[in-house]
């Protein structure tokens, strides 16, 4: 995607797509910074796993440590749609304590491994 956050700053990130039309956006800090189409029409299966954070190189194991995210990821929240802009540019300024996904809030996670986890500070 060409989008880089390596930066040593707190980023906000949200993904989007739309299966109707393949819609893909990342956006960062509230302002879209890749946009494609992908996957037009598909539906995501049931029955994976999602790791976030960990490269796996087969489903839900084969981890390798020097494959992993060195960093801090807060409030991860999930949708069953794409957030309008306007939603996302709020999530991004401020701290929007409604907005919380409606599909996998960000206290539905379940933390693996020796991973140090802190209280987040919303500014």
């Amino acid at each position: 995607t060409g989008v880089s956050l390596s930066d040593g700053k707190f980023h906000h990130l949200c993904v989007t797509w739309q299966s109707s039309n393949g819609n893909f956006n990342v956006y960062v800090n509230g302002t879209v910074a890749f946009s494609t189409t992908a996957m037009n029409g598909k539906v995501l299966p049931g029955g994976g796993s999602w790791v976030i954070g960990q490269d796996q190189d087969s489903v839900g194991g084969g981890f390798d440590a020097n494959q992993a995210f060195g960093g801090e990821i807060s409030e991860v929240h999930v949708w069953n749609r794409a957030l309008s802009p306007a939603e996302i540019e709020v999530l991004a300024s401020s701290c929007a304590q409604d907005l919380v996904g409606n599909y996998v809030a960000y206290t539905d996670f379940k933390i693996r491994g020796n991973v140090p986890t802190f209280q987040h500070c919303c500014k």
